[in-house]
């Protein structure tokens, strides 16, 4: 399944209300959570979504979370609050693909 913006945004605030109402047990959102979303989900954008396909995703957006997390610590990236994207320049982010 492919995932879009919209679907992630989605997931993310689905999320962050279920985790607002308890349905986190130690930081891991509980199995009747991710129920609950997966349908809210297949109903707003009117494909079969799963719940193992969002605890997949979730696993994705956290590892996308993480890259930029470490990316805007470094002083030579800053975050464009207007783009909402990460703004480097060409050689930074040169070094950055050879190294990665």
């Amino acid at each position: 399944m492919r995932c879009t913006e919209s679907m992630d945004n989605a997931l993310i605030d689905l999320l962050v209300e279920k985790a607002a109402k308890g349905n986190k047990c130690d930081k891991i959102f509980t199995g009747p959570a991710f129920t609950s979303v997966s349908r809210a989900l297949t109903s707003q954008f009117g494909r079969d979504i799963s719940a193992e396909n969002m605890r997949n995703r979730l696993r994705t957006v956290k590892k996308k979370y993480m890259i930029l997390k470490e990316l805007v610590g470094q002083s030579s990236w800053r975050w464009n609050d207007d783009k909402q994207t990460l703004k480097v320049d060409d050689n930074v982010w040169k070094e950055y693909v050879q190294r990665h």
